[in-house]
């Protein structure tokens, strides 16, 4: 099943009004007092953007708000949430964090995956990559297959993310001399405004962990136990307050590494699960010296210290890690 699922619907009438049954050129008045002509292909209530297809066919994306109301009664396609994600509103979280002081994060809307990539997601798409001309320095480990995938590089998660996009329709999001980038060790540039999967940005990563909440150490509040995710605690930690001391005793079997099953907490208000501890997860922007590249969220074996939300650790795009994994964004 592909992770967008775009289906044809009657609108409300009490909200866009009629659909438009023919496909012509519509002249639209928008809210600036500019006049446009164009098709709207296609309307996201959620991300409140539109699709149009221009008089020379190109399709373009822009804002709904640009748009009087009854002008969306002439929308054809409407587009649902993907599978396995969820909807980060647009908006801006600021406050003054206990440890990093003040801070303030804006993003547009955007999807997140539920869940960190698990070992079995990643392989349905690296076996369908390989055989599409794709190539990695790593083909990913797990602990299980509910478990998620690490042992994996920067590089591989940009290009296992290309592949996803292409498997499930979706335009790529990271092009090499403008072609889709499949091989090598390359930075690619990253167009945001295509409809594929990429890393998430460090700020809409913090802004999707923080889920609404501001002025806080974790996802939930200011202390941390063994309750509220996968870490190793340490006494001398103030804010960590677990009953139980050092890795976490339920996950702490078999061979490293001491992964739980995604999801074995619960999640955020955004409906994330995971922001903290299991795996660090990779994320696009480099960093201000070089082409080190961001990863934040603590692992299982860290402690208390680096699972806070304004964490950031950086390392090279070709690093590997038994605590180092990613989830994907999308618009």
């Amino acid at each position: 099943m592909k992770a967008s699922h775009i289906k044809f619907i009657s609108l409300s009438i009490s909200l866009f009004g009629a659909m438009l049954a023919k496909a012509d050129l519509h002249e639209f008045t928008l809210m600036d007092g500019r006049t446009i002509k164009a098709e709207i292909v296609r309307y996201n209530a959620v991300l409140r953007k539109v699709d149009l297809k221009r008089e020379d066919g190109k399709i373009v994306q822009v804002k709904s708000a640009i748009f009087v109301e009854s002008d969306l009664r002439f929308i054809k396609e409407w587009v649902w949430t993907p599978d396995g994600m969820v909807q980060i509103p647009e908006g801006t979280n600021s406050g003054t964090d206990p440890d990093a002081g003040a801070y303030s994060l804006t993003v547009d809307a955007f999807y997140m995956d539920k869940y960190e990539v698990t070992k079995a997601e990643w392989d349905r798409v690296f076996a369908w990559a390989r055989s599409h001309g794709y190539g990695f320095d790593n083909g990913g480990k797990g602990k299980f297959q509910t478990h998620p995938v690490q042992t994996v590089n920067w590089y591989d998660c940009v290009k296992w993310c290309n592949a996803r996009s292409k498997m499930d329709g979706r335009t790529p999001c990271y092009t090499v001399g403008h072609k889709t980038y499949k091989t090598g060790q390359k930075i690619p540039k990253c167009n945001v405004d295509a409809n594929g999967y990429r890393l998430p940005t460090k700020t809409e990563w913090e802004y999707a962990a923080r889920g609404g909440l501001s002025d806080k150490r974790f996802p939930w509040g200011d202390t941390i136990q063994h309750a509220k995710c996968n870490y190793q605690s340490k006494k001398s930690i103030g804010y960590d307050t677990s009953s139980t001391l050092g890795l976490h005793p339920f996950y702490k079997k078999g061979k490293k590494p001491y992964t739980s099953p995604v999801g074995s907490f619960s999640p955020n208000n955004y409906g994330l699960y995971d922001m903290t501890g299991n795996v660090w997860e990779f994320c696009w922007d480099p960093s201000s010296s070089g082409n080190s590249r961001p990863h934040r969220g603590g692992s299982w074996w860290n402690h208390a210290n680096l699972e806070r939300c304004y964490m950031v650790a950086y390392g090279s795009p070709a690093n590997t890690d038994m605590g180092l994994g990613f989830r994907t964004v999308c618009r």
